[in-house]
Parts: structure tokens; sequence; C-alpha cells
């Protein structure tokens, strides 16, 4: 099991489990989705950290929105300015409606890499609110070698 950083005491309310190294990231998630109990899903893979606060950042944004996203702490690359764009090229992790997700059917299982970037488009055409939690980092974006954006391993699965 991935060490939490639970200082805000809210890691084990949230905590799904974590997936097999060899599962698909689009499958892995569906399922974790599936499962879940909650109205909300929030996906942190194996190359992100969150940040404390991050889930109660998130939810605080949550009244008027389907899908809430904040800028990560990037870590590793010198470029980091996809990271601050705008729907539909936000960062994977965000906390979603987990309604919406089971919707649109979560992610393609087709794409092995930047598989989000499909499913805020098609969030984006059904209407979904996309809100930003402020200016601040909520998470943090690691970039190395052997990270899910460039093997596809997925990593922790988070739910609300």
């Amino acid at each position: 099991m991935t060490e939490l950083d639970d200082s805000d005491g809210l890691a084990a309310e949230y905590v799904l489990g974590t997936l097999p190294r060899d599962e698909r990231l689009a499958v892995a998630e569906r399922r974790a989705a599936d499962k879940a109990l909650g109205d909300w899903v929030f996906f942190l893979a194996d190359d992100d950290l969150a940040l404390p606060r991050c889930l109660e950042i998130h939810m605080e944004h949550a009244d008027n929105a389907d899908i809430v996203y904040a800028p990560p702490l990037v870590w590793g690359i010198h470029d980091p300015w996809w990271y601050f764009q705008a729907p539909p090229a936000i960062p994977a992790t965000a906390l979603m409606r987990r309604d919406l997700f089971l919707e649109l059917g979560g992610y393609d299982e087709s794409v092995v890499r930047e598989e989000d970037r499909g499913l805020w488009t098609r969030a984006m055409a059904a209407g979904a609110r996309f809100v930003r939690a402020g200016a601040e980092p909520t998470w943090v974006y690691r970039m190395h070698q052997n990270n899910k954006s460039l093997v596809g391993n997925p990593g922790l699965v988070v739910a609300a």
C-alpha cells in the first residue's frame, strides 16, 4: 500500500486502493469508479503526489462544478507550460463527478498515454462545468523515465 500524507485527516476516508502495475490505466480507473460509493472520483497516478489539503481544496470548489482542477507543482521537466492551460488541456489529476465519469465511459481504453485529453474533450462536448480551484498547486507532477506518462502504469486511485 502506498504511504499517504494524512495531515488533514481525510486520506483514510477517501482511499480506495492501489492498482496492479500490469493493468492499463483506463481499465483500472474505470474499475475503481465502478466500485466507488461517493459522488466524486479523484485519480492520482504513481507519478503524482497530493499536497496537503489537496482534496479539501478541490471540494471547496465543487458546488457548481462537474470537474475541478488545479495546476500542479511540476518537477523534472523544464517547460511546464502545458499544465497551466484552460479546458480541455488541463492536467489528468482532477476531481470529477463520478456519474459524469461513468456516463462518458471513462477514459478511452485504446489510448496508452494522455487518456485524460479525450475525456476532457468529451466532457466539454457534454456541457460539463470545469472549475479551477485557484492558482496555487494542489498536487505535484513528477516527470521521470519510469512514470505513468511514459510507461502507462497506473498507481494510486482515490475516490471521494
